[in-house]
């Protein structure tokens, strides 16, 4: 069993809100644990997921042309030779990587650091909360809107 049918296979959701339009992201974590969470308040705002344990499987994705709408990842991975800059600036220039992409980060009061220095779109903070993923994601996708689910 892959990492994604892991977390997959642990992740029980309740979708509570359903986008107005269908929507596809990669989530890039290293630890199981907050990428269950991640992948399960995502999935509840009704977004399809990728999850993946290191930027190199996300370089691969976007590589071999993945379809998504955005990107959440971690801004440092064990193993990996790469952290929240070198992953931004691999995707955005070297791959060329055009859709939103969201920093996940346990460093708190850095979103000017990985906004403007490291060039993410967004930045959101562990543990992940839904009304911040939900506004993040609606201010980088254009005419996206949710609605509740009662």
């Amino acid at each position: 069993m892959d990492y994604n049918e892991l977390v997959q296979k642990k992740t029980k959701s309740r979708i509570i809100y359903k986008p107005n339009k269908q929507l596809k992201a990669i989530i890039g974590d290293y630890m199981l644990e907050s990428a269950t969470l991640s992948n399960k308040i995502i999935k509840s705002l009704g977004i399809d997921t990728i999850i993946v344990s290191s930027p190199e499987d996300i370089f691969e994705l976007v590589k071999e042309g993945n379809k998504v709408d955005f990107i959440i990842t971690n801004n440092l991975y064990n193993n990996s030779k790469y952290d929240g800059f070198q992953i931004a600036y691999h995707l955005k220039i070297i791959l060329n990587y055009e859709k939103p992409l969201i920093v996940l980060t346990s460093s708190y009061n850095q979103d000017y650091y990985f906004l403007h220095k490291c060039g993410f779109d967004g930045y959101l903070t562990k543990p992940l909360e839904i009304e911040k993923a939900r506004e993040t994601v609606l201010k980088l996708i254009p005419d996206l809107k949710f609605i509740k689910i009662d």
